[in-house]
């Protein structure tokens, strides 16, 4: 009797099935970088809730045709190795449904780009703004760290130089600096900085990887809250 899978299970398994797809896969890589970069845009822009809603859409479309797309070259690349005039066929459309997701996608973005430079959002708040660069901190980490991490030419995933809980947690710490001038908890945030870094140097091994990975958050903090 086959053993039901738990819902846990699925997820787990739904999880490493996507992580494999944009790790091992470069155009799946390159293509969630790019809806990176247009969320990081549109934030900095302020479209509307509507608009986030069409953009979620159009941008969710070429990801879920690429998916199916990997996922059903895999499956005809082991039931037919050899060249074959009717697989290249199915690949091509296959291809295609990709092509139609990414123009869709783009006449999107582009519509409610153009839209938002003609018409200019109203200043955001002190707290709006904060909230903002605190997203787009952390999409730029998660694209930083992706990028350490894909190994296109080994066609497999390493580990990456970034150590992803150091820098995070580094770039959280420098983000709330900039939120809050009250010295208790200012005092308090350092001392669990220190106290989780002093953990990740514990291990001779991880020193490199979590050196880069605090410098690198700090970078960002720094860059968006007094660059940007």
């Amino acid at each position: 009797m086959r053993r039901r899978k738990s819902l846990k299970n699925s997820f787990k398994n739904a999880y490493k099935g996507l992580m494999q797809a944009v790790f091992k896969q470069s155009h799946m890589f390159y293509l969630t970088l790019i809806v990176i970069f247009l969320i990081i845009l549109f934030l900095h822009l302020r479209i509307t809730y509507i608009e986030w809603l069409i953009l979620f859409v159009a941008l969710s479309l070429p990801i879920i045709a690429e998916l199916f797309n990997t996922a059903f070259e895999i499956i005809v690349d082991h039931l037919s190795p050899y060249y074959n005039p009717s697989v290249k066929l199915a690949k091509d459309i296959s291809a295609g449904a990709v092509l139609t997701a990414l123009t869709v996608c783009a006449l999107v973005s582009g519509v409610i780009l153009l839209h938002r430079l003609t018409r200019p959002a109203p200043h955001l708040t002190p707290m709006e703004d904060y909230l903002v660069k605190l997203v787009s901190g952390l999409f730029l980490l998660f694209a930083a760290l992706g990028v350490s991490k894909a190994s296109f030419l080994k066609g497999g995933v390493s580990d990456g130089l970034i150590d992803g809980k150091t820098a995070f947690i580094s770039f959280l710490v420098v983000s709330l600096l900039f939120l809050t001038n009250n010295l208790p908890i200012l005092l308090f945030i350092f001392f669990v900085g220190i106290i989780f870094t002093l953990l990740e140097l514990g291990h001779p091994n991880r020193l490199l990887k979590a050196s880069i990975g605090a410098l690198l958050g700090v970078l960002i903090s720094l860059f968006l809250f007094l660059v940007v």
